[in-house]
């Protein structure tokens, strides 16, 4: 069964009476519920998250039907596709807490994400430590994520099906840092040669295979 849930700030239902019943302005998200959708969610994490069940069931979402998929997506079904499972992100809060979200960006939190990633050595941590649930992802994730443009994961060009990756993939994660480490302990002879120097043969490396790879695409084309 699908019914239509529309929340104010203060996660009680809008419109009715109160309201007016018909005032868009006041309109901060359509949510869908799946009744039966959220049960199956319920039976398999009262086993594995039960404390997670256990607060979402005592809050404001629970009693007015805004279910797992509304903020996590419903892609993930099963134990087998864990990370297809949505990680809340403020612009997701955003589709129904809108005067919340502008709340937040004028806060400190909002950098969260930025401040983690300036640190210079963050591109050597393990995955789970910031990308994931871990470590200082675990609280830094809470900030914005906001690119000028699409930006790479560059941490997933390890296992990269191609070789201009997985040279991006070493020339950011090794040839990069060496060349911070050179110039901070003010050794020159190792940012030159055991940094930059590399750096510029595999962005020359990635350059040349690039360039092979539009050419026979455009013949293929052909």
């Amino acid at each position: 069964m699908l019914s239509y849930v529309i929340l104010n700030e203060h996660g009680s239902p809008r419109g009715g009476e109160e309201n007016g019943g018909s005032d868009n302005r006041f309109f901060l998200g359509l949510l869908l519920f799946s009744s039966a959708s959220a049960e199956i969610c319920v039976d398999c994490h009262r086993k594995v998250t039960p404390n997670i069940v256990s607060d979402w069931q005592l809050s404001k979402h629970s009693k007015n039907n805004v279910d797992c998929s509304v903020c996590h997506g419903d892609l993930h079904q099963s134990e087998r596709d864990v990370a297809k499972a949505e990680i809340l992100a403020p612009g997701i809060c955003a589709t129904c807490h809108e005067v919340r979200m502008q709340q937040f960006k004028s806060g400190k939190h909002a950098l969260g994400w930025a401040a983690m990633k300036a640190m210079p050595t963050i591109h050597w941590q393990p995955m789970a430590t910031t990308e994931g649930m871990k470590g200082c992802g675990g609280c830094h994730k809470i900030g914005l994520k906001t690119y000028a443009y699409a930006f790479p994961d560059l941490l997933t060009f390890h296992d990269a099906p191609t070789v201009i990756e997985q040279k991006l993939f070493v020339m950011f994660l090794e040839h990069r840092m060496r060349t911070f480490q050179g110039a901070f302990h003010n050794n020159p002879d190792y940012t030159l040669w055991y940094g930059w120097s590399e750096m510029q043969r595999s962005l020359t490396e990635i350059k040349t295979m690039a360039k092979e790879l539009r050419e026979s695409h455009k013949k293929i084309k052909k």
